[in-house]
């Protein structure tokens, strides 16, 4: 599936006979490939090393606490997706073929969407809005200012 997962770690204190632990490596279609990189307004994928600086990546970003930074606050185009920033995984040649195969999610009533624009505790949802969320309590609470961002942008195309 290319670059399209959602790494998620497990633990436990079991002890592993075999440890199948290994360095992490770059895809093959990726050594002659810079689209990824090109694409990200933060430079945040680097030339010279294979991990980017998460520290400047929009995704992380606009997931940190207390608020996005002002200097990204000042780039609503770089606001393109309610959690993360997918920019990168957009343009990927090898996630191409998966990018079609995105399911409709839930729909929100306008009354639900006011809760999250203002920043409704989450114990305050319904727990039927709760279960369409899909998410963690700690991802809910960055919603309000991505959401926000995504309508500012959309009001700004629409009144072109």
């Amino acid at each position: 599936m290319g670059s399209l997962y959602s790494l998620v770690a497990f633990y436990s204190d079991c002890p592993c006979e075999q440890d199948n632990w290994h360095d992490s490596k770059m895809m093959i279609d990726c050594e002659n490939c810079s689209l990824c990189r090109e694409s990200c307004p933060t430079g945040s994928i680097p030339v010279d090393r294979f991990l980017i600086h998460a520290e400047k990546c929009p995704g992380f970003l606009n997931e940190i606490e207390p608020d996005v930074p002002y200097w990204v606050q000042l780039q609503p185009d770089w606001h393109n997706a309610l959690i993360g920033c997918m920019r990168c995984q957009f343009v990927c040649p090898v996630n191409k073929p998966y990018l079609d195969n995105i399911m409709a999610g839930p729909s929100f009533s306008e009354d639900e969407t006011d809760m999250i624009l203002n920043k409704t505790p989450w114990e305050k949802l319904s727990s039927k809005t709760r279960q369409k969320l899909g998410i963690s309590e700690g991802v809910y609470r960055r919603l309000p200012p991505n959401l926000s961002a995504l309508i500012e942008k959309q009001k700004k195309v629409m009144q072109r």
